[in-house]
């Protein structure tokens, strides 16, 4: 309600002193003139509590930009996280499958991909002693330039 209260006070104020500078003037081309730029003060004095809520307006829309862009980086990033799990656990059952068709059973797989969804490293861990080689040709086969790493577990360990 005070907004109201100063934009009508400043509209009465600013009508009173145009009114004031235009009776003062003489007749003429210059009187109507001013009356124009009079009025032109009146109406920028009438509209400009409007214009500062479209500042505010556009404050908001800048603050609300910025989040969605930080919204957007961090749903990139996110996105990106996801995709290099999912080529990871691709490549894990794509190596496990692959070892299995040459019969040998890994206890585990673990497969480390970089950021371009290559796998740069194939962690094994088998129960018993097997074909190292025959693993490693195996585990080439499906991720070609990674680094092969294979750990023996004994019987009685788990």
């Amino acid at each position: 309600m005070g907004t109201v209260k100063s934009w009508a006070a400043l509209a009465a104020v600013t009508a009173v002193v145009s009114a004031v500078f235009v009776s003062l003037l003489p007749t003429g081309k210059m009187k109507n003139a001013f009356s124009a730029l009079v009025g032109v003060i009146l109406i920028c004095a009438l509209i400009s509590p409007f214009m500062q809520d479209a500042k505010i307006d556009s404050d908001l829309f800048d603050d609300y930009s910025a989040a969605l862009e930080e919204d957007g980086d961090r749903f990139r990033k996110k996105s990106e996280e996801t995709a290099v799990i999912v080529a990871q656990k691709g490549y894990e059952n794509a190596v496990r499958e692959r070892l299995i068709q040459d019969g040998l059973k890994a206890e585990s797989v673990n497969v480390v991909c970089d950021g371009d969804f290559r796998a740069v490293q194939v962690n094994l861990t088998f129960k018993k002693g097997i074909d190292e080689k025959k693993a490693r040709h195996a585990v080439k086969e499906i991720c070609e330039n990674a680094e092969v790493n294979i750990k023996w577990v004994k019987e009685n360990e788990e």
